[in-house]
């Protein structure tokens, strides 16, 4: 990692050696989760932190988040599908974050709901779908594979599960103004 100072350019070793550390250990988890059906929401979290940390370097801190979990359940018996929350985190980076000059803020939320559904809430700040999409409609291939592939992922276990209902949402948020403030996306997940 360079930095310039005063024409000068010097290197953070710190900071080189702790992303290519986050890195390998996001890769090895990758590769622990590909092959496995579910895993615990503590280890999914214990990813979705390695990769927010990556991309808090890659945008020099400008991105915040938080985590916030219900008390209602202990996040280490609680087994999700691996994988299907980052693509939507990595969504709200790269589509809702990325033209805007302020920091974003992404904020995952997950409870059990009344009818014993798993429900992970990823919210963030950015400029809205409809706003991204006149921006980044001249780009082409831009297209999001990530959340189609977790969509589809969805539907299979759907079809192919005992536990039936799970389901992804996706809502634009506005604000008072009714001007774009970011988007909300509700995955549900049978217990």
């Amino acid at each position: 990692i360079c930095v310039q100072n005063n024409a000068e350019a010097y290197y953070d070793i710190d900071a080189a050696l702790s992303y290519l550390s986050d890195f390998a250990k996001l890769i090895r988890l990758t590769l622990d989760n590909v092959s496995k059906k579910e895993v615990s929401l503590e280890d999914e979290l214990s990813y979705l932190k390695y990769y927010l940390n990556l991309e808090q370097m890659r945008f020099n801190k400008k991105i915040d988040f938080d985590v916030i979990l219900s008390t209602e359940f202990d996040n280490r018996k609680v087994t999700i599908p691996p994988m299907i929350i980052q693509p939507y985190i990595e969504n709200a980076i790269k589509y809702g974050f990325i033209h805007m000059d302020q920091g974003g803020k992404i904020k995952l939320e997950f409870q059990i709901t009344d009818d014993d559904k798993f429900k992970c809430i990823i919210e963030d700040n950015g400029i809205g779908r409809k706003k991204s999409r006149e921006l980044n409609k001249s780009k082409k291939g831009n297209k999001s594979t990530g959340t189609f592939i977790s969509k589809e992922r969805l539907f299979l276990l759907n079809q192919t599960n005992h536990r039936k209902g799970y389901n992804v949402t996706t809502v634009d948020l506005y604000d008072e103004y009714d001007l774009p403030s970011g988007t909300r996306v509700e995955i549900y997940i049978p217990i």
